[in-house]
C-alpha cells in the first residue's frame, strides 16, 4: 500500500507533464479582413494571440517624414515606422523592448534593427508590462530607399532565450 502511495505523485506528475498544449501563434481576430488561423506569416491588422500576450501590427508607414525639417535619413536611406500594440494576457510581467523587432527587406533579406529617430511620436518604450497591461508604440527602422516590400520579425515569447520569431508582412 505504501508503494502505491509513493508512486501516486509520480504518476500525477508524468500525466500532467504529458498534456498537449500549443505555444504556436494563432490569429484570434483581425482589424483588417479575416485570415486563416493556420498561416505561418501574418499581415498588418491581424490580432496574433500567443501564450501570455497578443500582438497587433496596427500600421506601417513606409515613407515616414520627421516633424522636424532638420531631421532626415541619410542619403540613399528612408525610414519605415511600424505601429504595434501589445497586450499582456498573462498573470506575470512581460518584458517589452523595440529591440525584439527586426525589419527584413524581402528582396535582399537584409535585417534591420530598431533605429532611434528624434521627434518620433509615441515610440515603443522598453518596459515591463504588468498583468492585463496594454501598450501601443511606434518602432522606426532605417532602410534602403529603393526597397518597397518588408517583413517584420519579432521574438515569439519576448524572451532572450527563445529564438522563435513571428513574421508579419508589411
Amino acid at each position: 500500500m505504501k508503494k502505491c502511495l509513493l508512486l501516486l505523485p509520480v504518476i500525477f506528475f508524468v500525466v500532467g507533464c504529458s498534456g498537449t498544449t500549443s505555444d504556436q501563434p494563432k490569429v484570434v481576430g483581425t482589424v483588417a479582413p479575416p485570415t486563416s488561423t493556420s498561416q505561418k506569416e501574418f499581415k498588418v491588422g491581424d490580432v496574433i494571440e500567443l501564450t501570455g500576450h497578443k500582438i497587433i501590427i496596427n500600421s506601417a508607414n513606409k515613407k515616414y517624414k520627421s516633424s522636424s525639417e532638420y531631421i532626415e535619413p541619410p542619403q540613399g536611406k528612408k525610414w519605415v515606422v511600424v505601429s504595434v500594440t501589445i497586450e499582456n494576457t498573462s498573470a506575470t510581467d512581460l518584458k517589452i523592448d523595440p529591440w525584439f523587432f527586426k525589419l527584413r527587406e524581402d528582396s535582399t533579406k537584409i535585417k534591420y534593427d530598431y533605429t532611434g529617430i528624434g521627434y518620433l511620436e509615441t515610440p515603443l518604450q522598453s518596459v515591463s508590462l504588468g498583468a492585463g497591461g496594454k501598450i501601443t508604440g511606434n518602432i522606426p527602422f532605417e532602410v534602403n530607399a529603393n526597397e518597397t516590400d518588408y517583413t517584420l520579425e519579432c521574438l515569439y515569447n519576448f524572451d532572450f532565450g527563445d529564438s522563435t520569431t513571428l513574421s508579419i508582412k508589411i
